[in-house]
Protein backbone atom coordinates (compact mmCIF):
# COMPACT_ATOMS: atom_id res chain seq x y z
CA UNK A 1 0.00 0.00 0.00
CA UNK A 2 3.03 2.59 0.87
CA UNK A 3 4.91 1.10 -1.47
CA UNK A 4 2.71 2.17 -4.64
CA UNK A 5 0.69 5.46 -5.66
CA UNK A 6 -1.76 3.13 -7.25
CA UNK A 7 -2.55 1.11 -5.25
CA UNK A 8 -2.96 4.15 -2.04
CA UNK A 9 -4.81 6.05 -4.66
CA UNK A 10 -7.09 3.19 -4.61
CA UNK A 11 -7.63 2.63 -0.84
CA UNK A 12 -7.92 6.25 -0.05
CA UNK A 13 -11.11 6.52 -2.58
CA UNK A 14 -12.56 3.30 -1.22
CA UNK A 15 -12.20 4.93 2.24
CA UNK A 16 -13.91 8.23 1.10
CA UNK A 17 -16.58 6.55 -0.74
CA UNK A 18 -17.08 4.48 2.36
CA UNK A 19 -16.88 8.00 4.47
CA UNK A 20 -19.41 9.88 2.13
CA UNK A 21 -21.99 6.95 2.81
CA UNK A 22 -21.45 7.08 6.47
CA UNK A 23 -19.93 3.21 6.24
CA UNK A 24 -17.31 1.53 8.80
CA UNK A 25 -14.40 1.11 7.14
CA UNK A 26 -11.82 -2.40 7.83
CA UNK A 27 -8.73 -2.71 6.73
CA UNK A 28 -6.80 -6.27 6.30
CA UNK A 29 -3.55 -7.17 5.90
CA UNK A 30 -2.31 -4.48 8.55
CA UNK A 31 1.46 -5.41 8.58
CA UNK A 32 3.26 -3.01 9.95
CA UNK A 33 3.11 0.67 12.21
CA UNK A 34 3.06 3.14 8.75
CA UNK A 35 0.60 1.07 7.66
CA UNK A 36 -1.68 2.07 10.70
CA UNK A 37 -0.84 5.19 10.68
CA UNK A 38 -1.51 5.64 7.36
CA UNK A 39 -5.08 4.17 7.30
CA UNK A 40 -5.83 5.69 10.25
CA UNK A 41 -5.39 9.30 8.35
CA UNK A 42 -7.67 7.91 5.57
CA UNK A 43 -10.89 7.00 8.47
CA UNK A 44 -10.28 3.33 8.69
CA UNK A 45 -12.35 2.49 11.82
CA UNK A 46 -11.17 -1.37 12.32
CA UNK A 47 -7.87 -3.25 11.35
CA UNK A 48 -6.51 -6.90 11.68
CA UNK A 49 -3.33 -8.35 10.01
CA UNK A 50 -0.15 -9.19 11.92
CA UNK A 51 0.90 -6.09 12.99
CA UNK A 52 -2.25 -5.69 14.96
CA UNK A 53 -2.13 -9.37 16.50
CA UNK A 54 -1.45 -12.86 15.53
CA UNK A 55 -4.34 -15.41 14.87
CA UNK A 56 -5.15 -17.43 18.13
CA UNK A 57 -7.91 -18.86 19.74
CA UNK A 58 -10.65 -16.10 21.18
CA UNK A 59 -10.05 -18.33 24.72
CA UNK A 60 -6.12 -17.17 24.27
CA UNK A 61 -6.63 -14.08 23.05
CA UNK A 62 -8.93 -13.09 26.37
CA UNK A 63 -6.66 -15.68 28.77
CA UNK A 64 -3.85 -13.03 27.80
CA UNK A 65 -5.14 -9.92 27.95
CA UNK A 66 -6.60 -10.51 31.47
CA UNK A 67 -2.67 -11.55 32.32
CA UNK A 68 -1.58 -8.34 30.68
CA UNK A 69 -4.25 -6.06 32.10
CA UNK A 70 -5.78 -5.25 28.65
CA UNK A 71 -9.01 -7.21 28.56
CA UNK A 72 -10.98 -3.63 27.58
CA UNK A 73 -8.76 -2.51 24.53
CA UNK A 74 -9.57 -6.23 23.30
CA UNK A 75 -12.94 -5.40 23.03
CA UNK A 76 -13.32 -1.78 22.51
CA UNK A 77 -13.01 -1.39 18.60
CA UNK A 78 -14.10 -5.34 17.47
CA UNK A 79 -16.76 -5.33 15.08
CA UNK A 80 -20.01 -6.10 15.94
CA UNK A 81 -20.95 -8.79 14.42
CA UNK A 82 -22.98 -9.66 12.43
CA UNK A 83 -23.51 -6.58 11.04
CA UNK A 84 -26.38 -6.17 8.88
CA UNK A 85 -26.33 -4.03 5.61
CA UNK A 86 -28.97 -0.64 5.97
CA UNK A 87 -31.96 -1.66 3.41
CA UNK A 88 -30.86 -1.76 0.12
CA UNK A 89 -27.32 -1.74 0.80
CA UNK A 90 -24.12 -4.14 -0.14
CA UNK A 91 -23.76 -7.06 -2.65
CA UNK A 92 -26.15 -9.59 -2.56
CA UNK A 93 -25.85 -12.03 -5.20
CA UNK A 94 -29.29 -12.65 -5.91
CA UNK A 95 -28.93 -8.55 -6.63
CA UNK A 96 -26.06 -9.50 -8.62
CA UNK A 97 -28.20 -11.98 -10.54
CA UNK A 98 -25.09 -14.40 -10.92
Amino acid sequence: MLTSKVDYQIIASICKVALMRRLSIVAEYVESAEQRDALKSLGVDYMQGYFIGKPQLLASLVADGATTGKTKSLTENMAPHPTPLPQGEGTDRARLKL
